[in-house]
């Protein structure tokens, strides 16, 4: 499969180049970040709350709200400082460099790799909107390259502080019977969450969950998650969340039983869980997923094809309710492929040849 991953390595630069210059003169590069952490970090330096009202139809009239806990919003307050064209530009170079450190971690030595990661829809979207995935990504190579030190639960625990779905993470440490890495990750996940609300004096904190509920309402209808896919299909709201709900707990649980005997088979497993469980699934949270794919297959192959093809839902909303279905599969094949890879190298048996010993027949006497 060599050939068509460089085929796919050539063209997506080009599209995502392509991309650039259609949101450039749209005027709309770092959306998200223009009406999230750009201005938050400012409001928190005002002394001012920098969350919006929790009300779903107030989020969904800005589109571009701050949502995430407020530990991006420090890490953004240098940022936060400078115009808004040089700190777009600064913040996205900081995730073009997250994502390169986080492909070395895993082991990605070929230049396609490099090509394929920072060209998949995934990550253009990260740049476009501003978001930080890029950071997300690293946290979790860094989870992984470490996963025998302290630093690896330290790593999950800071991710999970910045992004909650990236919660089980902390169950692949029970998983793999790393009990004590499960501990220290839950501790530090807690302890870093609730200090980062400290220099807002704990505005907005009472409130963050209802902002997280108006969130899910206000876009349930524009995301890739699966309950997206289950109320544009008709079904109502709850019914769809506890659908969707169980469906992710059953394709992530058949997949970590799968990869049983494979660290980074449950690694993925758990990632597809945090993303899948998500009642908003924006199609650049799936950054995270390049992560075990760089890890089983440092060397571009057919996984790495089938990631590309996210670029078949560029747009969200998602006009084609098929097209959420195709990116909610084409993440369960990727995770799949991880498990495969390790799975196939763990079980197979080897096989030792012994020598058969050496029968001397009597010579015979004349």
């Amino acid at each position: 499969m060599r050939r068509p991953a460089s085929v796919f390595a050539i063209w997506c630069p080009l599209w995502l180049a392509y991309a650039v210059v259609v949101i450039g003169l749209s005027h709309r590069w770092g959306f998200d970040y223009r009406g999230g952490l750009w201005p938050s970090g400012r409001s928190i330096l005002a002394g001012q709350n920098p969350y919006p009202v929790p009300v779903a139809e107030h989020l969904l009239a800005t589109g571009n709200a701050l949502i995430t806990p407020p530990l991006l919003s420090l890490a953004n307050l240098p940022f936060s400082l400078l115009p808004y064209t040089a700190a777009i530009v600064a913040w996205d170079a900081v995730q073009l460099a997250a994502l390169v450190m986080a492909m070395r971690l895993c082991g990605v030595r070929d230049w396609r790799g490099y090509a394929l990661s920072i060209a998949s829809l995934p990550f253009a979207m990260t740049l476009a909107l501003g978001q930080a995935d890029g950071l997300f990504a690293l946290a979790a190579a860094a989870a992984w390259h470490y996963r025998k030190t302290i630093w690896s639960p330290i790593a999950v625990g800071v991710l999970v502080a910045a992004k909650l779905f990236a919660w089980p993470l902390i169950l692949w440490f029970v998983l793999t019977r790393r009990f004590r890495h499960a501990l220290v990750s839950s501790a530090v996940a807690v302890v870093v969450f609730v200090l980062s609300w400290a220099p807002l004096a704990f505005r907005g904190f009472m409130s963050y969950p209802r902002l997280l509920s108006a969130d899910a309402h206000g876009f349930v209808l524009r995301s890739h998650a699966i309950v997206t896919f289950l109320v544009r299909e008709g079904m109502h709201w709850r019914s769809a969340s506890l659908l969707a709900s169980g469906t992710a707990v059953a394709v992530s649980a058949a997949l970590a039983w799968r990869a049983r005997r494979s660290d980074v088979g449950l690694f993925a497993a758990m990632i597809l869980l945090g993303l899948l469980l998500s009642p908003v699934l924006w199609s650049h949270y799936l950054v995270l997923l390049l992560v075990p794919l760089a890890i089983a297959r440092p060397r571009p192959d057919i996984a790495w094809v089938v990631f590309a093809l996210c670029w078949i839902s560029p747009t969200e909303p998602v006009g084609n309710p098929l097209s959420i279905l195709f990116v909610l599969l084409v993440a369960c094949f990727v995770t799949a492929s991880t498990v495969k890879t390790e799975t196939a190298a763990v079980s197979t048996p080897t096989i030792r040849t012994s020598r058969r010993p050496r029968i001397t027949l009597p010579s015979a006497r004349t």
